[in-house]
């Protein structure tokens, strides 16, 4: 057996005998894995509030202040307490769509310079690279064609 093998099963058995205690040993390791004891040192500076709103009910999360969180691999993020703050929920996802909303200043879309089918970045973009014009145009051909595919043949029928 190797140490992987050893290890998986000591976690299935920490796991059936001490429920609770596995889930807060997880909590803890992830922390300290993902953060290091910036979170405690945060805590420590910060209070445990949020830095926005200063609520202290609801669970707090931190937040990378350049974006570097979630979506980055652990040897990518910048963990400096400079660059970490505490907020709760709500306060997270809405400085996330902030600071994504600037990176797509200029844009037409995330992904696409203009509209696919008719070129142009003046009408809104709505989804799947086409603006909103081009969109229900091709929204309309699709359901009349499955209109006719699956209605028309039975009427006739």
């Amino acid at each position: 057996m190797n140490n992987k093998e050893r290890v998986k099963n000591w976690r299935k058995i920490f796991q059936e005998k001490n429920p609770e205690g596995y889930l807060k040993w997880k909590k803890e390791s992830r922390e300290k894995f993902c953060f290091g004891k910036s979170k405690e040192k945060l805590s420590a500076l910060f209070g445990k509030k949020c830095n926005i709103c200063g609520i202290t009910k609801k669970e707090l999360e931190i937040h990378h202040k350049d974006g570097s969180g979630a979506s980055k691999k652990a040897n990518e993020k910048n963990n400096d307490l400079s660059n970490l703050q505490i907020l709760c929920r709500k306060c997270h996802r809405q400085e996330d769509a902030r600071r994504i909303q600037e990176e797509r200043k200029g844009m037409w879309s995330l992904h696409y310079a203009n509209c696919v089918v008719c070129k142009k970045t003046d009408s809104k973009y709505i989804s799947f690279g086409l603006c909103n014009k081009c969109y229900q145009k091709t929204r309309r051909k699709y359901k009349t064609e499955y209109w006719n595919k699956h209605y028309k043949k039975s009427k006739n029928n």
